[in-house]
């Protein structure tokens, strides 16, 4: 039996921000922060120490992936750290169950908000969402529904994530927009109103908002803070550091639109392209990125594989050749290598390095088109306007709901790439999967005797790799120059 003298104190480290968060006894509580605050310890934190005994929390993460990365591990060595733990189990869904204040113990049930409704189930004490700011609505409209007050009350809602904009679900469950705007700062005090950005707002009620920037966390290291800093523009980093609901900034891609979108494999029947985003200078601070990208015949876009990373000449040619050699085994020598020609004689010569090291594939190069590549804001160079060209054809398909992608240790960066552009420093991946994809539509209209009526002669020796000859294919006679 658990009585009040089982009871025993526990005492934690907290910032004032997470104390608070802790403390709060409103039905739904938010820490919404800067990125490497500490927010999510603080969610499993509260609940580790607050749960009473026989109680079942419920914790979900936005993808599978960053729960088994992220979140799971974090709750386990958190629990350790406390000296609560006593067990885990992974199957067939992940369970933590922990020794409770009281003197009992307590259950937390870890789920992925990929698909909302496979949130559906029995009923809960309490739930928290973690980086719910990328999570559909629904997740948190289907867990509400769990919180049925087992014990004469509803159980608490705790909400830990970085804002992702005033037009966000999150923002809208805390403040309700209001027509008027007051006199005086006392007259918005009397009348419960607080200013974000130009307009006014009021907390809704059975609910608190703290907000709490990066720098905040006295755990934290300078050097993150200032490292990350330097990649955002000042807009990105008002939101992404110090926690604060802006208007919509400008990035162009919403992560709700891939809920329910990732896929354990593509079809074989499809056309493929690997694209190859080439770093114009070895290790020097940019990515070469390579991403595989499928069209079936109902015009779905399969996002299949990223590989990426910062590498040396030697290293860079030794992965996109071994890349391409699985894809030609995987894909019977289907897969299209393409690979991006930078301006410049030196970007030709680049591109024609990595021809020749393809040879026997089929493999093409690219003229990416012209116009401003980056732009100068705040002092970084971010995206210009020719890369976001080039991204529209494929974001308006994400928006339609016909891009998938594979299930993959990639996902995570991907994606937040993704979501972050055009206001993030790097975008080797927005370039590759955008480039892949226009690559696959041009082919798809790609004949050869309209090209040669509207061209008068062909571009296409320029344009491809010496190795399209050795696909198979009868060539007419402008594909030779003629």
């Amino acid at each position: 039996m658990v009585t009040k003298a089982n009871k025993k104190r526990q005492f934690v480290a907290m910032s004032p921000k997470q104390r608070e968060f802790h403390t709060s006894d409103e039905w739904i509580t938010a820490l919404i922060t800067g990125v490497g605050f500490g927010k999510s310890r603080a969610g499993i934190t509260r609940i580790l120490l607050t749960a009473n005994n026989d109680e079942t929390w419920l914790a979900v993460s936005p993808s599978y992936v960053m729960l088994r990365r992220n979140y799971m591990p974090l709750a386990m060595k958190v629990a350790r750290d406390l000296g609560v733990l006593i067990k885990t189990t992974s199957s067939p869904f992940p369970i933590l169950t922990f020794k409770t204040q009281d003197g009992g113990q307590a259950e937390m049930y870890m789920a992925s908000g990929e698909n909302p409704e496979s949130l559906r189930g029995a009923n809960l004490d309490g739930i928290h969402l973690d980086e719910c700011a990328i999570m559909s609505e629904m997740v948190f409209k289907i867990c509400i529904q769990r919180l049925r007050g087992i014990r004469g009350q509803v159980g608490p809602v705790l909400i830990t994530t970085t804002p992702k904009g005033r037009k966000n679900w999150v923002f809208e469950l805390f403040y309700e927009k209001v027509a008027f705007i007051p006199k005086s700062p006392e007259a918005a005090k009397e009348l419960g109103v607080v200013q974000i950005g130009p307009s006014w707002y009021k907390p809704k009620p059975k609910t608190k908002l703290i907000q709490a920037g990066s720098w905040e966390n006295p755990f934290i290291s300078e050097d993150y803070y200032h490292n990350v800093k330097s990649m955002y523009s000042e807009a990105f980093a008002s939101q992404e550091l110090e926690g604060c609901f802006l208007e919509q900034l400008g990035t162009l891609i919403s992560r709700t639109w891939f809920a329910n979108k990732i896929r354990d494999a593509a079809p074989r029947e499809a056309r493929r392209a690997r694209y190859w985003d080439l770093a114009a200078t070895d290790m020097g601070g940019a990515y070469t990125c390579g991403t595989l990208v499928a069209i079936n015949h109902q015009n779905q876009i399969f996002v299949e594989d990223v590989v990426r990373g910062q590498w040396s000449s030697l290293t860079r040619g030794f992965m996109i050749e071994s890349t391409a050699e699985a894809d030609s085994r995987k894909y019977n020598n289907e897969v299209n290598q393409v690979v991006e020609q930078e301006p410049g004689s030196g970007g030709k010569e680049q591109a024609q390095q990595m021809i020749r090291m393809l040879s026997g594939k089929p493999v093409f190069r690219d003229l990416p088109s012209h116009g401003q590549a980056t732009r100068t804001q705040d002092g970084e160079k971010l995206p210009g306007n020719a890369k976001i060209t080039r991204a529209q054809p494929l974001i308006a398909q994400m928006e339609a709901g016909n891009v998938y992608m594979i299930r993959g240790e990639w996902n995570d960066e991907w994606l937040s790439e993704l979501c972050g552009f055009p206001e993030m420093k790097y975008c080797d991946q927005v370039d590759s999967v955008s480039a892949g994809f226009n690559f696959l539509q041009k082919s798809m209209v790609a004949d050869p005797g309209e090209i040669g009526t509207v061209r008068g002669v062909s571009t296409v020796p320029s344009k491809y790799g010496v190795t399209v000859a050795d696909v198979g294919l009868d060539l007419p006679t402008f594909f030779k120059g003629r």
